[in-house]
């Protein structure tokens, strides 16, 4: 066999380098581009997503209702602190905006 056909069966080019980079590494390269368009996809989904969440609750979060089940349940009067040396608690007196149902509750700390 001669030179020349040796450097022809093999994959190095006269100048001694590889000619191409391969298809393994061009498909892998492709696959990590179509990651990083997912992965922003998929950031952009959730930063909606929590902007909705902070939109939603910019006040502090209301509790549920235990009537009518909503999440609608907020202050209306916060008492003032009472108690011993053995406990202190507070009265919070809290509405529904939903249905209206009021109830006070009790805070221990």
């Amino acid at each position: 066999m001669s030179p020349e056909d040796a450097s022809a069966n093999s994959n190095t080019n006269r100048e001694g380098t590889t000619p191409s980079i391969g298809f393994g590494l061009a498909k892998r390269a492709v696959a990590a581009v179509k990651s990083v368009f997912l992965a922003g996809k998929h950031y952009a989904m959730l930063e909606t997503r929590v902007t909705a969440l902070e939109a939603q609750f910019e006040r502090h979060p209301p509790d549920v209702c235990e009537r009518c089940g909503e999440r609608a349940m907020r202050v209306v009067r916060n008492g003032g602190i009472m108690g011993d040396s053995h406990g202190h608690w507070r009265q919070d007196d809290w509405k529904c905006e939903r249905c209206g149902y009021e109830e006070p509750r009790i805070v221990r700390f």
